[in-house]
């Protein structure tokens, strides 16, 4: 005011020689130190501290040190704390070899290493550090076994992880452990039929409700083993114990369900390309497509318990009591078998009749009761074994052309709610020119970028994973700046990188990509000639959106119906969702609806793979207007395309 000196009231502070307080991150509500056992290896439940072994945690508050380090130097080796440090691990006293200062840092970071006492249990374990009889807050770490240690059991071919809705494990189906130490440091495989409960010193005891059956050895090593599950084993939470060379580890958590079946898939991560075969067993694939009509072969596991020794060889037979649904395209096919393959123990085989649904990246999922698999992909063509995608990005008449130029301006508006936390992202209104020479066809891109055929939905864990980025081997000079003109004005898109792209404005009306006449133009450069071309951008409303950014309830067992209005009808709209559960496993759908009638609905066999919370919102919704492909010309390029797409969100609550 005025360069008047304003001063608070006084107020009292204590100052104590030391006031200890180690780092800690919380993770549902509980509070875990900021502790590694190696050169930047954090300690997590990935990555436990073992007994026996030296961590070192940060903190501060711990006093005074010899030698002082001055105020905004850089600490030097060696330096230590004169007051006396003690650490308790799960109350037993630990040894603490260091208590100092860390090496390189400003400020005044504590770094105090002790060693996990001997006998520490395996589990999350408190640890207590006091400074001349001053105790810092409790921390926890996450304390291992020197034994076989389990982290993580999958379905051998959905890697499905535990919190996702489809993570439980079948009798009869082959899993897959992972952790440390749990066999010999290089791939040892059962030599034949049958398998063994031993196999190179390894072991494992799966308990559940009382009754314990061994696991049956395809193979084992250090950091996983696989092996069927007997079908006497019974349905629900139980034990996993591995032992190796007499040792036997920790129990590790396990969860059996009746049935829950996973399709193979060529990566061999969950995701991706089906293992799925005509009845010759060859490959179905982009370049070798189904038709509608034809038998095809779903290999995978998890189908469940079957009758006799499978230890011996697969014990093939249909098991038509089993309502399995197959949804290709998410029409639902025809099975005609459903039951172990006459090739291998636990491995199941689903034969089923093509609907007819076409596109190079066709979804195919199977649900058993309320458990649904996970989702992989096959292409299926009209005719013929090349699959036609259900959009293309380039026109036909470049598809075949080795290397094409291309310029493609895109337009994003993104209608978000307002920020959460700092990680939300805002509403944005965008522009990205990629002017490029690809290094494939324009009919293998097409391939590559098509999604879910429409009408249909692909779930995959996790975030949804990175936008594919095309093989690119040149770039294209336009000039040094272009611009975009329409009903908000006009910007300059300025070259950023081997693109160019701006920031037009926050979506509010006027600012910037309102529905309209907009014209794109460039002055030219050493690549491309000068150009103009004009492109209307269309309304679109999300007409069933809850009110002033409510939250939209999704009830998984009953499906999500989604209207709008306008939109494109040479493009089409994609509906977008992504949830968590409550232990941060999480799940992400896309599905792809013609712009007309204006209304879909996402039906539970997808919903049902998506994790749930009962406690409240646990993620989001968007709906895409995607428009058509809109070309023009500029000498140089061999075509130029024109996208756009108005994405708007909302958050939901997954039931």
């Amino acid at each position: 005011m005025g360069g008047q000196a304003v001063s608070t009231q006084a107020f009292t502070v204590t100052v104590n020689s030391t006031a200890p307080q180690v780092y800690f991150s919380t993770n549902n509500g509980v509070n875990f130190g900021q502790c590694f056992n190696g050169p930047n290896a954090a300690i997590n439940g990935l990555n436990p501290a073992l007994p026996g072994t030296t961590v070192s945690c940060q903190g501060t508050g711990f006093g005074t040190t010899n030698p002082v380090v001055p105020t905004g130097t850089i600490t030097p080796a060696g330096v230590t704390l004169t007051s006396q440090v003690k650490v308790t691990v799960a109350g037993q006293n630990a040894n603490v070899t260091f208590a100092g200062i860390s090496q390189g840092t400003v400020g005044g970071q504590a770094q105090i290493n002790f060693t996990i006492p001997s006998g520490t249990p395996a589990n999350t374990q408190p640890i207590q550090v006091s400074v001349n009889g001053n105790n810092a807050p409790l921390v926890n770490l996450f304390i291992g076994s020197n034994g076989p240690t389990v982290t993580t059991v999958v379905n051998s071919a959905s890697n499905a992880v535990p919190g996702l809705p489809n993570a439980g494990v079948a009798p009869g189906s082959i899993i897959v452990a992972y952790g440390k130490g749990l066999g010999p440091a290089q791939l040892v495989t059962a030599p034949g039929y049958p398998w063994p409960a031993t196999l190179s010193g390894t072991s494992a005891k799966i308990t559940v409700n009382g009754a314990s059956t061994d696991l049956l050895f395809y193979y084992s090593s250090a950091n996983q083993i696989a092996g069927l599950l007997p079908s006497g084993a019974p349905p629900g939470n139980g034990s996993i114990t591995v032992t190796y060379n007499g040792v036997p580890g920790p129990p590790s958590p396990i969860t059996v369900v009746a049935n829950n079946f996973g399709v193979y898939t060529v990566p061999q991560n969950g995701s991706g390309p089906s293992i799925v075969t005509f009845p010759d067993y060859s490959l179905v694939s982009q370049t070798k497509a189904a038709n509608p009509g034809e038998t095809l072969i779903i290999w995978g596991t998890g189908l469940g318990a079957v009758q006799g020794d499978e230890a011996s060889g697969p014990l093939p037979g249909d098991m038509t009591n089993l309502p399995v649904q197959v949804f290709i395209g998410g029409a639902a096919a025809q099975v005609v078998y459903r039951g172990r393959s006459g090739c291998c123990v636990g491995e199941d085989q689903i034969a089923f009749v093509v609907p007819n649904v076409t596109g190079c990246f066709v979804p195919v999922a199977v649900k058993i009761n309320n458990q649904v698999s996970n989702f992989s992909t096959i292409g299926v063509a009209p005719s013929g074994r090349a699959c036609k995608p259900s959009f293309s990005f380039v026109p036909d008449a470049f598809t075949s052309q080795p290397t094409p130029k291309i310029v493609l301006l895109q337009t994003k508006r993104h209608v978000n709610p307002p920020p959460q936390s700092p990680n939300d992202q805002p509403s944005a209104d965008t522009v990205q020119v990629s002017p490029v020479k690809l290094g494939i066809t324009g009919g293998e891109i097409n391939a590559a970028l098509d999604g879910p055929s429409f009408g249909s939905c692909y779930v995959v864990p996790g975030n949804g994973g990175d936008d594919y980025q095309p093989p690119i081997v040149g770039i294209l000079d336009l000039g040094p700046s272009l611009t975009l003109k329409g009903p908000g004005g006009t910007r300059a898109i300025a070259k950023s990188g081997f693109q160019y792209a701006a920031t037009l404005g926050d979506t509010s009306p006027g600012n910037f990509l309102d529905p309209g006449a907009y014209t794109f133009s460039g002055p030219g450069g050493a690549d491309v000639s000068s150009f103009s071309t004009s492109f209307t951008i269309p309304a679109f409303t999300w007409t069933n959106k809850p009110a002033n950014n409510g939250v939209l309830t999704v009830s998984r067992s009953q499906g999500l119906t989604i209207t709008w209005s306008g939109g494109d009808p040479n493009g089409y709209v994609q509906i977008q969702g992504n949830s968590g559960g409550n232990n941060g496993a999480q799940a992400t759908f896309a599905c792809n609806f013609p712009t007309a009638p204006g209304t879909a609905t996402i039906p539970p066999n997808v919903l049902l793979a998506m994790p749930g919370n009962a406690q409240g919102p646990n993620g989001g919704i968007s709906v895409t207007m995607k428009t058509g492909s809109q070309t023009f010309s500029a000498t140089g390029a061999d075509f130029g395309g024109i996208t756009h797409e108005l994405s708007i969100a909302a958050i939901a609550a997954f039931q």
